[in-house]
């Protein structure tokens, strides 16, 4: 067990470590005692102690669930260490300056740490939220959307703007003395959207607190951040599938767009070669040719090994500068669906871009709620959730073939 020595730094150690714990608590409550009397204020959330305490914990219980390597956890955790509430309750009392309930009193510890320790609830905000971003971050690397799409942040949830841009005259060749003349400058059109809430509570019960329940405080928040990143896709392969009128009153995908092919057809090099063929052709509002080529093949799970072949054909060497290599993807979401697609590179053509509000961009928001919800089971309180909205930024980007 890790713990701390007398000058409360955090050191490694094995064996029977009770008395030594109960040292190092004895000198933190002393050293603060201290402090106090020399006028200084405690914040707990400041304290370097503290923060050590709970990062130490947090890996502590992290690498119990499987959710952390034990070359990532912090120096001073001990991969032996079984995470107990109960025990943890009352390390984190002490810490804040208080004496905790006897150990055998189980029920009242937890209670008190609950109610009345930052430590305690700093500590499972912290286990909670690392659990959240990692399952969101592993869920990323089974999703399709983080490819296709090109994340902005907004500042509010009031409507805005997205510019396809404007078109800007090629520069015309101008002789010795000749005159300059304006370039010609003319609006691409633009889509209209606002950010969305997407809400839920999960609850860490009193019963799973007592049980020492890991699934309840780390699988759920995890489970819950691979939600998020599915939410995230639903609304990028919607915004496909959707096929919806745009600012214009056009569907998405529309001979008027010239991204949809005149009649449908399965994946091959002869139907890929047409949607290369459009992509390229696609021009700017003076009619100039905006060579867009597209980066990745999206399509349903029934059509993987098909895609995965055309995708061989065209990448048959590899040269780093060759715009042809292609990316191809599928995606559950349009398992049955005969539709597939092409789409641009959106780090050079940005065919769909999501908005989240800023600050937000690699994670969902988890808060700890103060006050338990109306006929909510006893316990601590989180509200999950994230604020985004998935835009057709420009359908020059994206090409639909129906498929057959």
């Amino acid at each position: 067990m890790a713990f701390f020595d007398e000058d409360l730094n955090f050191i490694g150690g094995t064996g029977s470590s009770d008395a030594a714990r109960e040292r190092a608590l004895r000198t933190h409550q002393a050293a603060m005692k201290l402090e106090r009397q020399r006028g200084g204020r405690i914040e707990y959330g400041d304290n370097r102690h503290h923060r050590a305490y709970i990062r130490m914990k947090t890996d502590e219980a992290l690498y119990q669930a499987g959710m952390l390597r034990i070359d990532e956890m912090h120096r001073d955790c001990d991969p032996t260490e079984d995470f107990k509430l109960v025990r943890i309750a009352r390390d984190c009392i002490s810490l804040d300056g208080s004496i905790p309930p006897p150990a055998d009193q189980r029920a009242e510890c937890l209670h008190r740490a609950a109610t009345g320790s930052a430590t305690f609830t700093d500590l499972l905000d912290d286990i909670a939220n690392k659990s959240l971003i990692l399952g969101y971050g592993q869920a990323n690397l089974r999703e399709t959307w983080p490819a296709l799409v090109n994340i902005r942040p907004t500042k509010d949830f009031r409507p805005f703007d997205v510019n396809r841009g404007a078109a800007i005259q090629t520069p015309p060749e101008v002789p010795e003395f000749g005159e300059l003349k304006a370039a010609k400058i003319a609006d691409d059109g633009k889509e209209q959207s606002q950010v969305k809430s997407y809400v839920e509570r999960i609850t860490f019960t009193r019963q799973a607190m007592l049980n020492d329940d890991l699934d309840a405080l780390m699988l759920n928040p995890a489970r819950a951040g691979a939600a998020v990143s599915r939410l995230l896709g639903d609304l990028v392969i919607g915004a496909l599938t959707a096929n919806a009128a745009l600012g214009d009153g056009v569907a998405l995908f529309h001979a008027d767009h010239g991204n949809l092919a005149t009649s449908g057809a399965a994946p091959a090099v002869t139907t890929l070669e047409g949607g290369y063929l459009a992509m390229s052709q696609q021009a700017d509002a003076l009619g100039q040719v905006l060579n867009i080529i597209p980066r990745f093949v999206l399509a349903s799970p029934t059509r993987a090994a098909t895609i995965a072949v055309l995708r061989g054909a065209v990448n048959t060497y590899d040269d780093p500068e060759s715009n042809l290599r292609i990316t191809a993807l599928v995606d559950g979401r349009l398992a049955g669906l005969d539709p597939w697609y092409l789409l641009a590179d959106p780090k050079l053509h940005s065919g769909l871009d999501l908005f989240v509000l800023a600050g937000t961009e690699n994670r969902p928001r988890l808060e700890r709620m103060t006050n338990a919800p109306k006929g909510a089971p006893d316990g601590i309180h989180y509200k999950l959730g994230y604020d985004a909205a998935c835009v057709v930024a420009d359908y020059r980007a994206l090409y639909q073939n129906p498929g057959a």
